[in-house]
């Protein structure tokens, strides 16, 4: 039985912004086989950088200077992605960039069926690839990151892949239709990896709406960076991350209490000292 066609993708991002794509990797599986491979270097809004970003994969507002904002790439890149099963590691980072991208040009969103290398192997994407036997030779280059998430999916539809936590992945299953995240019983992620994160071991309230990020979006990230997320404020709680029309109580609470809290810009600064992905 041949292996189902599919896309592998990874942005890369200038800041905290999902809209601020600055380079994309995608390869095409067809039939087991890599058919194609693109790389392209995206002028994100503004050209504007978070420079933490650019410590993390090398890009700077020098390298997409000349380079075709996403409308222009998107015209290059959409047939490997309309009506196809696209994989990403963290899918739910991947998928959030190209709606946000498209979004700010206008540009439809297309149907398509996302699956998630991280949720198959539950692990980073570089430990994935060092227990399944795969080489990634240069972490955080979209293309490299791309091609390795591609080969491990490949390797799970052969029934190949080590699993490193059991997780169920079906691989007919709509990224849209996956249980929503349980803010108030999930465990914190504490392993060694992320202990350089601010919100390693710490309790965490989310409040309000936010521009870049649903709320299931903050939550995953904070479980990822060892945070324990909290449905109420209480002399437990360490950060209380506030968006717009914030829960009142909750804020005359965490005031009342001296906890500290944190804006969205203040999370995104935070959050981008520790790559998880």
């Amino acid at each position: 039985m041949k292996a189902p066609d599919f896309t592998s993708i990874d942005f890369e991002t200038a800041s905290g912004a999902r809209n601020s794509a600055c380079s994309v990797g995608i390869v095409r599986f067809e039939s087991g086989m890599i058919v194609s491979k693109k790389h392209y270097l995206i002028k994100p809004p503004y050209n504007e950088y978070f420079y933490r970003n650019t410590m993390i994969h090398g890009i700077s507002p020098i390298t997409t200077e000349n380079a075709p904002t996403f409308d222009l790439v998107w015209n290059k890149i959409a047939p490997l992605i309309e009506n196809q099963t696209v994989v990403a590691h963290n899918s739910s980072f991947d998928k959030s960039v190209l709606e946000k991208s498209l979004a700010y040009y206008n540009i439809p969103v297309p149907n398509v069926n996302w699956q998630c290398t991280y949720k198959i192997t539950g692990d980073k994407l570089i430990t994935a690839c060092a227990k399944n036997d795969i080489n990634i030779y240069n972490h955080h280059n979209a293309l490299d990151d791309a091609l390795a998430c591609g080969e491990l999916f490949l390797k799970f539809l052969k029934g190949e892949i080590i699993q490193i936590k059991s997780i169920s992945t079906d691989y007919n299953s709509n990224h849209s239709n996956k249980r929503r995240i349980d803010k108030r019983y999930i465990k914190p992620d504490l392993t060694s990896s992320n202990k350089q994160s601010h919100f390693y071991n710490k309790h965490v309230v989310i409040s309000g709406v936010f521009k870049h990020y649903s709320r299931n979006e903050i939550a995953k990230i904070l479980h990822d960076q060892g945070a324990l997320n909290q449905s109420s404020v209480n002399s437990k709680t360490d950060y209380v991350l506030a968006g717009a029309n914030m829960g009142p109580a909750k804020k005359e609470k965490a005031e009342k209490l001296g906890i500290t809290i944190i804006t969205e810009d203040d999370f995104e600064k935070m959050i981008q000292q520790t790559s998880l992905i």
